[in-house]
């Protein structure tokens, strides 16, 4: 009789007989990929940091685009105050190849930026 017994607990415990052993086995294998993917992501490349090295390169833009703005307006004060156009010159010169760039960058990364956080924001609604 006790080889019986044991013959039935050796059934119950192979997986494929039994669907809560086999669960139980997809469930250990899925928190294992899941804790390599997350060393994988710990060790390699983050979107996480992405995200925080373009916003911080556009707040560095930004404030680029508003110190080129303060030289513009320096420049116009100087032509018509001091009738000297040597600053606005200086300006002019670096608009189309500094300047149109910048500016360029700023607007795209923000449309971009404004773009991916209401994706976020949907997809995490929806979910």
């Amino acid at each position: 009789m006790d080889d019986d017994d044991e013959s039935k607990g050796r059934q119950q415990s192979d997986p494929e007989e039994n669907p809560y052993e086999k669960m139980q086995m997809d469930l250990e294998k899925e928190r294992a990929f899941e804790d390599r993917s997350e060393m994988e992501l710990d060790l390699g490349f983050s979107f996480g940091s992405l995200k925080e090295s373009v916003d911080s390169f556009l707040i560095a833009t930004f404030f680029f685009v508003c110190l080129s703005l303060a030289w513009l307006a320096t420049g116009v004060g100087a032509k018509y105050l001091l009738k000297t156009e040597a600053v606005y010159e200086a300006w002019y010169a670096l608009w189309t190849p500094v300047f149109q760039p910048a500016l360029g960058i700023l607007m795209l990364g923000s449309i971009v930026s404004g773009v991916s956080g209401w994706l976020n924001n949907k997809t995490g609604d929806a979910s």
